[in-house]
């Protein structure tokens, strides 16, 4: 599309004003059609000073067992892939994600999927998300499973 700088910039504000209130009262948003919409367009482009503002707010929802955000696991698994393969991109694209807040986002995505397999859901829900994403989760997945980190 051809928006320019400034409606890239504000469409990233946007998310995040809505993951910020999201997180502090997803009983006050509409979160079955907010939501989707939300996870579409993470990670932020344009704006990245905000990000941990998204992914605090997918881990919070997680914890809470939000139930809208439990219906859309494969799309919160497919924003968490596209966020952190953002974080692995050299140069001035790269999302430069705040260490605590890339740990509780692996943890996330590893107690969902570890979730999914226990249910033998896992097949399903990996088997429709994009070559790139899935790859990165499994990356992801296998830096989860590796030495134990204290």
């Amino acid at each position: 599309s051809h928006a320019s700088k400034d409606e890239k910039t504000a469409r990233d504000n946007a998310v995040f004003a809505l993951a910020r209130m999201i997180r502090a009262k997803p009983e006050s948003i509409p979160m079955e059609s907010i939501l989707p919409q939300l996870l579409d367009k993470l990670p932020p482009l344009h704006d990245k000073s905000e990000t941990e503002v998204t992914t605090d707010m997918l881990v919070a929802l997680w914890k809470k067992q939000e139930k809208t955000f439990l219906s859309m696991l494969q799309k919160v698994l497919g924003s968490s892939a596209r966020i952190l393969r953002a974080t692995l991109i050299p140069g001035e694209d790269r999302l430069d994600l705040d260490d605590s807040a890339r740990q509780d986002l692996l943890k996330m995505v590893g107690e969902i999927c570890a979730r999914a397999q226990a249910s033998g859901q896992a097949g399903i829900l990996l088997s429709g998300l994009p070559e790139q994403e899935k790859q990165t989760l499994n990356q992801a997945l296998a830096s989860l499973s590796g030495p134990a980190s204290q």
